[in-house]
């Protein structure tokens, strides 16, 4: 799987910065949100497209009784203006970094296609609004698809819908939909589970306090994370309370590319930099005292102690013991063989 330059065979994270409704209905702001994005160093900005009228219904029922949403007001506050999302992409693609926007309808779809999106990003409430995985399936796009207030039924049966319409390149991302979570709401192994069930890039889409989340996903198998940035949790909006605001969201991405790094490819043995350390960190068979020619060897004239520079190495102490000296051997000594 394939988005901008990241390669799901590779070892580093995309990173996705978040941005959702905080633009606060400023283009300058959402502008700047993307130069701050990019200096943290994440892979892609993403927006939400959606209008309030095709995401939300206007009442609420009490069983016959209908009752004013206040969702739908809220959302209505803060729609993206289809209107800037080509400057978005531009300024996004000045800054180096993937312009994404999660579509919440087949014709914010078709709009994002026209500007060249790399992938769609699938919002966890969607995951079972199977006509519009459809729809984002025929595409062709990568699709990268939040797996928030499911059951693994529910994954395997969006995941059916979408290959049946033509598209296999889905990752997915394990998601709480309790915005801000507890952390122990988080049930990270479950990234284990989605991955180990359906073989196709993992990740996690983190809306907990912190950076602890996402390091841990990494650490579990996660190679995409998003998460929400702002500029200052204290502005007025859904999503600023619980976002980074932009030196924590730097430092989330410099632990993850540290721990890139870190994780290596899991074969056990000394790395190049221990080599010249090895035999200064081992022990090795030293004699206690001064032992003269013709001694048989106990316990009390050897010790066990540092550098193995050379001597015998402590496996060897059963072989050494009850031997008898062939010469004299200083205190200090590292005993050999043919010295026995």
């Amino acid at each position: 799987m394939k988005i901008g330059t990241w390669e799901s065979t590779e070892p580093w994270c995309y990173i996705i910065a978040e941005i959702g409704s905080n633009h606060d209905n400023d283009l300058e702001h959402a502008l700047e949100m993307i130069r701050l994005a990019a200096e943290a160093g994440a892979d892609a900005v993403k927006f939400q497209s959606f209008t309030a009228k095709t995401l939300q219904s206007k009442m609420n029922w009490n069983g016959d009784q209908p009752i004013p949403s206040p969702q739908f007001d809220a959302l209505a506050q803060v729609e993206l203006d289809d209107t800037w999302l080509e400057t978005l992409a531009e300024r996004a693609n000045r800054y180096g970094v993937d312009f994404l926007s999660t579509p919440f309808s087949e014709e914010a779809a078709d709009r994002l296609v026209q500007l060249g999106v790399p992938a769609f990003k699938v919002a966890s409430g969607d995951l079972t609004h199977l006509p519009l995985l459809e729809h984002l399936g025929r595409v062709g796009l990568p699709i990268i698809l939040s797996t928030g207030f499911s059951y693994l039924a529910e994954v395997e049966e969006a995941l059916k819908v979408i290959h049946n319409a033509g598209c296999n390149d889905v990752a997915l991302l394990h998601c709480v939909g309790n915005y801000p979570p507890e952390f122990g709401e988080l049930n990270l192994n479950a990234i284990k589970t989605l991955a180990i069930a359906f073989e196709r890039p993992v990740g996690l889409s983190d809306h907990s306090p912190g950076s602890v989340a996402p390091l841990a996903a990494y650490a579990l198998g996660a190679r995409i994370i998003e998460k929400h940035l702002t500029s200052d949790r204290r502005r007025p909006g859904p999503d600023h309370p619980y976002a980074l605001e932009p030196d924590e969201f730097a430092n989330l991405v410099k632990g993850l590319r540290n721990l890139e790094a870190a994780m290596g490819n899991g074969r056990k043995v000394p790395q190049v930099t221990e080599e010249g350390a090895i035999n200064w960190g081992r022990r090795a068979l030293y004699t206690a005292q001064v032992i003269n020619e013709g001694t048989v060897i106990t316990r009390d004239q050897i010790k066990v102690v540092r550098p193995a520079l050379s001597g015998l190495p402590p496996r060897d102490l059963s072989r050494v013991l009850g031997r008898t000296t062939r010469r004299k051997l200083p205190a200090d000594y590292p005993l050999d063989l043919n010295d026995l």
